[in-house]
């Protein structure tokens, strides 16, 4: 509400989310082509925008930069940025605990801890550690006999940054985190079909296809021998150091490494046959 220009696409996982600003965007979810709206997490741009899967976890401020930012965050700036910006280290103890409990209509239940602790650790030294844990049932029932539901999540990360006054006009951020992310969801889910799969070698098959599907068919319904399951690994280190040469002029450097893995488990054909043999019905 408060940026109307950005619009907001889930793809088949959190890994393959785009941004649009102002009507510009990508659609490529490749590993090899960076979105045409960056991400940019404590001033480090990320490669692909799903590689935040931190549920917002210890955010001070998020900043959406209209048009072309190519100057202070890479060419892959093309639409705009979203600037990200975590809580530092307070001079003063601090902390806070989040629980949140939900219950939805399909027996999906929900539960939610965030928590962050800040402070002074030695003289010119701050720390603060922050982490979150959620996890979601799946919404979507699975006619399938054995299969677990979908839609369900369980996500969980920790953040650690050291903050050193290195001098009066020196300081050196220290930054590392650690995320996973289980997620039962995809963009292969059949709920209803307009149209059932036509096997016109084998009729019996056709039926059997409609009557399965039909089976207890809604908007929370799906049949499907396999789930669509997508695990996502994240882990990164930053160092930023600031000086400040004077009262006007300050100089910034900042270094990151993140290593992001994700595997994706599709039922490829979204249905209750095996992929490659259609014979292969379980009842």
């Amino acid at each position: 509400q408060l940026t109307p220009s950005m619009t907001f696409t889930e793809g088949y996982s959190s890994i393959a989310t785009t941004y649009n600003i102002r009507g510009v965007g990508s659609y490529v979810f490749e590993g090899g082509i960076q979105p045409a709206v960056s991400m940019v997490v404590d001033g480090t741009p990320l490669a692909r925008n799903g590689e935040f899967v931190a549920d917002l976890a210890d955010i001070e401020r998020i900043e959406v930069l209209n048009g072309p930012q190519g100057t202070l965050f890479g060419r892959n700036s093309t639409g705009g940025a979203i600037n990200v910006v975590r809580k530092r280290p307070t001079e003063e103890f601090e902390g806070y605990v989040e629980v949140g409990y939900s219950q939805g209509k399909q027996d999906d239940n929900g539960s939610l801890v965030r928590f962050a602790v800040s402070g002074p650790l030695a003289d010119g030294v701050k720390g603060r550690l922050g982490g979150f844990y959620r996890e979601e049932d799946g919404y979507i029932e699975n006619l399938f006999p054995g299969a677990s539901d979908s839609g369900g999540v369980e996500n969980w990360g920790l953040l650690g940054k050291l903050e050193f006054d290195l001098s009066d006009s020196v300081n050196l951020l220290l930054t590392g985190e650690y995320r996973e992310a289980d997620e039962k969801s995809g963009a292969s889910l059949i709920t209803e079909p307009l149209q059932p799969v036509q096997f016109p070698q084998f009729p019996d098959i056709t039926q059997r296809h409609i009557d399965i599907l039909d089976g207890g068919s809604g908007s929370f319904t799906i049949n499907q021998d396999d789930e669509f399951r997508t695990i996502v690994e994240a882990w990164a280190l930053t160092a930023e150091l600031q000086w400040d040469i004077n009262d006007e002029l300050s100089l910034v450097s900042i270094s990151s490494y993140h290593d992001v893995e994700s595997n994706s488990q599709p039922d490829v054909d979204a249905t209750p046959a095996s992929p490659g043999n259609p014979m292969n019905w379980t009842f």
